[in-house]
């Protein structure tokens, strides 16, 4: 499918949070009620139009349990938007994301002001140890898009990423490419007002980190 811009996205957050759910249901529609840890990393691909751009995301699914941590670090780096996910029903999985976020500082880019979306999964659940007050309040002392979700129900799930997609776009105007590409076959150039100057000659964004 010819695109506008690939955006290379990272999930991260506890085990058995959903963020494969999340990102199946997203790239494949489809949901089952049982998952088996990712182990490692898992690479998925969709596309999305936002804005009358055609975006192509890759998206690595990146494993929740911490002793994995040492091992996912390097796909922290060269990424254009982070999506950060919790469970509602599991406490436990919202006080974790302070050790997720502190991972991330840590191994990107230094001076990449990186998009992160924090989604409130399974809201469809009776019963919620995190209330959305407490969450959205998180978000805006992290300085984090927050919305609330459910890949069981298909609820808000193409919105993470329209609304990541339109942070990254924004980052692009400020001459911001990490993690972004721009697909060169594409003939309709962007509305962006992107100057020919602020891409190298083989039609990537200046800056990019391909991956």
């Amino acid at each position: 499918m010819n695109y506008d811009y690939s955006f290379k996205i990272a999930t991260i957050g506890c085990t058995y949070v959903g963020k494969t759910a999340i990102v199946t249901r997203f790239c494949d529609n489809r949901f089952k009620s049982s998952w088996e840890a990712t182990i490692g990393v898992d690479f998925f691909t969709s596309f999305l139009k936002v804005n009358d751009k055609q975006i192509k995301f890759q998206i690595w699914d990146t494993a929740g349990q911490e002793n994995f941590a040492p091992i996912i670090r390097s796909y922290y780096r060269g990424v254009a938007g982070i999506v950060m996910v919790f469970d509602v029903g599991e406490r436990s999985s919202f006080t974790k994301l302070n050790f997720w976020l502190n991972e991330l500082y840590k191994n990107k880019e230094e001076n990449h002001h990186m998009p992160i979306i924090l989604v409130a999964n399974k809201v469809d659940k009776k019963f919620r140890q995190v209330s959305k007050q407490e969450a959205e309040d998180f978000a805006d002392t992290n300085g984090m898009i927050y919305i609330e979700a459910s890949a069981k129900s298909d609820s808000n799930i193409s919105p993470i990423f329209s609304k990541l997609a339109d942070k990254i776009m924004d980052n692009i105007l400020i001459d911001c490419n990490i993690g972004v590409r721009f697909n060169p076959v594409k003939e309709v150039q962007t509305n962006l007002d992107l100057n020919s100057d602020k891409r190298d000659g083989d039609g990537f964004l200046t800056c990019c980190y391909i991956c």
